[in-house]
């Protein structure tokens, strides 16, 4: 997912915003001058906020500069602390810019590594996982490969993509040179199926709680006839209710 591999898809649409489309071609000039800001020196860059442009365009630039993204939620909350064991050396805030904590950085970074992402702590503590460019690359075209992503398709964003589930989505996506439509709304907001009839949706994934949601807001009864496919993952869905879903 460099800049070059994003710009060749031209001015088809990769995400898509209240405030707008932005292209692949302007995505990959965005990721370009973000980069540069975050300089030369390999670091370890933690990017705050939610399913948004900025988010993106900061999480592609640390790839893009070699750098190791730390995916955290908006604010923070539910993230490792970035306590003295592992500061960070940049953070992106959810208002965007770059707050520097370290000109360099404080730390050996493996050559290997690009990305931390948070565990959901069911060990009793929030951990961090290691994800190298290769593992991410490759973890990305599987899943495109398998569900038949394509340049055409549309994938609303009903996860956090500091979650690797939601960020999977943003991935497998983006290296097909389909698009994102970004919204932070619940399944339970009506402004969430109003954007996925407006522009579209063609997918979006859920955990078994969104299942929960998707009954009591009576999905089987909406009429979505862009929607191609939904997936499901972060535990497992009785059989019963996939036999009844699919």
């Amino acid at each position: 997912m460099s800049a070059d591999a994003l710009a060749s898809f031209g001015d088809r649409p990769a995400l898509i915003a209240g405030d707008g489309a932005v292209s692949y071609r302007d995505l990959a000039e965005r990721v370009r001058a973000r980069a540069r800001e975050l300089g030369p020196q390999r670091r370890l860059v933690m990017i705050h906020g939610g399913n948004a442009s900025d988010a993106i365009v900061s999480y592609l630039a640390a790839l893009e500069g070699g750098h190791v993204a730390w995916l955290v939620p908006d604010g923070g909350e539910g993230a490792p602390p970035p306590a003295a064991w592992l500061p960070p050396d940049v953070v992106v805030p959810r208002a965007g810019g770059l707050v520097e904590l370290d000109r360099g950085s404080m730390h050996e970074l493996h050559p290997a590594l690009a990305l931390l992402l948070g565990t959901s702590g069911s060990t009793g503590a929030p951990r961090l996982v290691r994800i190298s460019h290769d593992g991410l690359l490759s973890n990305a075209r599987a899943i495109a490969s398998y569900l038949g992503i394509t340049a055409s398709d549309r994938a609303v964003t009903s996860l956090p993509m500091h979650y690797c589930y939601g960020l999977s989505v943003v991935n497998s996506h983006l290296v097909s040179g389909a698009a994102l439509l970004l919204t932070e709304r619940s399944v339970t907001d009506d402004g969430f199926w109003d954007l996925v009839r407006e522009q579209g949706a063609t997918s979006f994934a859920g955990v078994p709680h969104t299942f929960d949601l998707l009954d009591r807001v009576g999905f089987a009864q909406m009429e979505l006839p862009s929607l191609r496919y939904v997936t499901q993952a972060g535990g497992r869905l009785a059989p019963e209710r996939v036999r009844r879903y699919a």
